[in-house]
């Protein structure tokens, strides 16, 4: 998981996980419907979460998204 943002008055972390799409799966991002690829021609979105400072738990959303703009836009988040 990879740290996006740290927010110190909320004393929480905005990370994300990339995950990987097969070919037979018909998953897209759920704001804007593009989906990433690799230099290899592998697809892959976004799932992000959040992470309190004082704990090691991390809170990941089950919807993917293609970058964190699609995220926020998609919660209303204004960062």
């Amino acid at each position: 998981m990879k740290i996006i943002s740290h927010d110190a008055f909320a004393r929480t972390e905005l990370i994300r996980q990339r995950i990987y799409i097969t070919m037979h799966e018909k998953t897209v991002c759920e704001w804007c419907g593009n989906v990433n690829k690799t230099k290899n021609g592998e697809k892959y979105l976004y799932i992000y979460g959040s992470s309190p400072d004082d704990k090691p738990l991390r809170t990941i959303t089950g919807k993917a998204f293609c970058c964190v703009d699609c995220y926020r836009a998609y919660y209303g988040i204004d960062l």
